[in-house]
């Protein structure tokens, strides 16, 4: 479901929610419209991750507005309600330097209250020596978390700032809490993220790691794009057991894919590739349908989106770009303000001749356009 608009309810279009957002999601959703087969593929997978021990590395490739974004933040909830996965969604940073900024992108989302009570936990039941084993090469992160679980909102902050490789830390305040040393090289990097991820796997069975927008790995020099690479590659290899990397991408072309990342890294790809193109004709149509039906008032069995207006723009989309989902919430969006608009004001209903005028103005991306 989505967020209530402005206003409340929308009964005049015999609709509890607006329908079609087109903004991205800032959190997980249950949400899920047509494309059976892709969720049969999700569905798959996610029963493979609680089946198996092995750790995994899983590609996705989308074809821009196609919903991958969405699809991340699904299986994020879908973890959630599983209970024995933790998920982690991160956004690859639109400028990198070095496999650190990737680093502190997937730190940022880290839950460090459960990293915290996982770690008391674990010194409880089996001291601190086996805590110093899990953590392994990164001993800061005991100190750390330790001041995190028995400190205030000021220790909380300050460590998320030491964990996320912020600069703005005194050597001073860090060896006054017992951290020797900040987080400024991939080295450094990989070891808390080998550290964190074992840490997190002695409270559940399976850590899912989400990256979005990966491609942007192409709008850097090669070196630091191999070093990126290589930095995930050391992750995934240091954690054998438990541990789940999603990338995704957005191209045009799917084979740009293998061309960014190094032989090494694909070398360690799972045989189950998910791809994401355009929606067929009639997916498109029940992608409008099932989510209208979604925010549809409880007492009404039809809303103001009849099914003609749905074959028009439907069909307007497929006439002028891609039947990506970005697109037809694009023009369905559009078509359900106009037709709110005409209701409000006490206008004409909206005809189908206007339907198609209205549609001719919206922008749709095409099989030439690339994130």
């Amino acid at each position: 479901m989505v967020d209530d608009q402005p206003g409340g309810k929308f009964e005049n279009l015999g609709l509890a929610e607006w329908p079609f957002r087109l903004v991205p999601l800032a959190g997980p959703t249950g949400a899920w419209y047509s494309r059976a087969g892709l969720r049969e593929d999700l569905d798959r997978l996610l029963w493979r991750l609680t089946r198996q021990n092995e750790s995994t590395l899983n590609l996705l490739w989308a074809d821009v507005g196609s919903g991958k974004t969405h699809t991340l933040r699904f299986l994020e909830h879908q973890a959630m309600v599983n209970g024995d996965i933790l998920p982690v969604y991160a956004v690859m940073p639109k400028l990198s330097r070095s496999f650190v900024e990737l680093y502190g992108a997937i730190a940022r989302s880290f839950d460090l209250t459960k990293a915290a009570n996982a770690l008391l936990a674990l010194r409880t039941s089996d001291g601190d020596q086996m805590a110093s084993v899990v953590i392994g090469d990164w001993p800061d992160l005991l100190p750390a978390l330790t001041l995190y679980g028995s400190g205030g909102p000021t220790d909380h902050e300050f460590v998320r700032r030491w964990l996320v490789a912020d600069r703005g830390l005194s050597k001073a305040d860090l060896r006054r809490v017992g951290i020797g040393q900040e987080i400024r090289t991939s080295d450094h990097a990989v070891a808390a993220l080998t550290a964190m991820s074992r840490l997190y796997l002695t409270a559940s069975q399976r850590v899912l790691i989400l990256i979005d927008e990966l491609q942007r790995i192409g709008t850097v020099r090669s070196a630091v794009a191999n070093e990126i690479s290589a930095g995930i590659h050391t992750w995934f290899n240091s954690v054998p057991e438990g541990l789940s990397l999603i990338l995704t991408f957005a191209f045009g072309d799917k084979t740009h894919v293998d061309a960014l990342l190094t032989r090494e890294l694909l070398s360690r790809t799972d045989h189950q590739r998910l791809e994401m193109g355009a929606l067929t004709a009639t997916e498109a149509r029940e992608f409008v349908a099932e989510a209208v039906a979604a925010c549809r008032l409880a007492d009404v069995e039809t809303t103001a989106l009849h099914d003609e207006l749905i074959d028009i723009g439907v069909e307007a989309v497929g006439a002028r770009g891609s039947l990506t989902p970005r697109n037809v919430m694009n023009a369905f969006n559009a078509l359900l303000i106009e037709i709110d608009y005409r209701q409000q004001m006490g206008r004409p209903a909206l005809a189908s001749a206007d339907a198609r005028e209205l549609l001719d103005a919206v922008r749709f991306d095409t099989d030439d356009d690339e994130g």
